[in-house]
């Protein structure tokens, strides 16, 4: 059975955290904030308000033959008998970093915006007989 998984950018947690923000925005100016201090607290927010507006589809398949992912930015598509190995690396904020190793000893990245929660992918992987290393609080 394959495994495929899809995210969209408008979630509404995003969508809550830009109408909390914005809340904040006024609240800033109301008491008096300087504008480019409200400005720069308005950058942070900028991500979210790309993915809200821009609404993109981000989607990850995996099957007996090839491991797929696309986003806004790439299209990747990887034999699986050409994966040495996935390495799965935790990091100090909790989240999982999904890099895959090629048998010529390239990496790929595997973008955020199209990774499943890491422990199904993990099994989904090992069900294909994929090689998956797990390694915990790695900083670099």
């Amino acid at each position: 059975m394959d495994y495929s998984y899809e995210s969209q950018g408008r979630t509404p947690k995003s969508i809550a955290a830009l109408v909390a923000m914005v809340f904040i925005l006024i609240g800033l100016d109301y008491i008096g904030t300087v504008w480019w201090i409200i400005v720069i607290v308005a950058m942070i927010t900028l991500p979210a308000a790309i993915d809200v507006f821009v609404n993109a589809t981000a989607r990850l398949e995996l099957n007996d033959s090839q491991l797929f992912w696309k986003n806004r930015s790439q299209e990747v598509t990887i034999p699986l008998h050409e994966i040495e190995k996935i390495r799965l690396d935790g990091r100090m904020d909790m989240s999982v970093r999904v890099s895959v190793v090629l048998n010529d000893g390239r990496k790929l990245r595997m973008p955020y915006d199209a990774m499943p929660p890491h422990k199904e992918l993990e099994a989904a992987l090992q069900a294909r007989d994929v090689r998956t290393e797990r390694h915990a609080f790695t900083v670099f």
